[in-house]
């Protein structure tokens, strides 16, 4: 196996465990459920992981760009990138960083709507809370795709979309740094006023 294989194999194994982990957790299941085994013939992967968690975790491989499927109801074969995967997830990315970018002034829309829904619903208002709630809603936020540029070099895409993750939790950062201040000057909470 060549070097370069080897480290597309790595950073595979690193993004599959990952979105797999969060698909357990997601049902209840434990992190440690998930096994990633490499198959030494043809580089694939597999994951054994419970069964409830195989759909999300077939999603959300798919969505990172992965091809993935479900097999035998506790299994997953991924098979790499793909290259159309790849290129909506760019499209994703593209348009939640246009989205972020032009509307960054309903940031502090957001913050109030969650400190007023935790309020209503009797919660102590804790500014953590409230943010968590905010940074949720940013990131759950699925924006129909732009078209992505024509790039049909898997390494050319893999590097856009790289690079379009890092500037999509920038703005994120942004936002959520602008949703502490909101919510500092509105009531003088801050997100280290944390009670036990």
């Amino acid at each position: 196996m060549t070097a370069e294989v080897t480290r597309e194999v790595d950073l595979e194994v690193e993004v599959v465990a990952g979105v797999c982990r969060a698909a357990t957790s997601s049902v209840g299941g434990r992190r440690s459920d998930v096994d990633v085994v490499v198959d030494p013939l043809d580089t694939t992967l597999w994951v054994h992981l419970p069964t409830p968690a195989v759909p999300p975790a077939v999603a959300g491989l798919r969505a990172r760009g992965l091809d993935a499927a479900g097999v035998n109801d506790h299994r997953v074969h991924v098979t790499g990138w793909e290259v159309r995967l790849l290129r909506w997830r760019l499209g994703v990315l593209l348009a939640g960083i246009d989205t972020l970018t032009a509307y960054s002034d309903l940031t502090g829309d957001l913050v109030g709507y969650h400190q007023h829904r935790r309020a209503a619903g009797g919660e102590p208002v804790e500014a953590w809370a409230v943010l968590a709630d905010v940074e949720a809603a940013l990131r759950a936020a699925t924006p129909l795709p732009h078209p992505p540029p024509p790039v049909e070099d898997l390494d050319g895409l893999l590097e856009l979309v790289t690079a379009a993750e890092d500037a999509h939790e920038r703005l994120i950062g942004a936002h959520l740094d602008c949703a502490e201040q909101h919510l500092t000057a509105s009531t003088g909470l801050r997100q280290d006023d944390r009670t036990a």
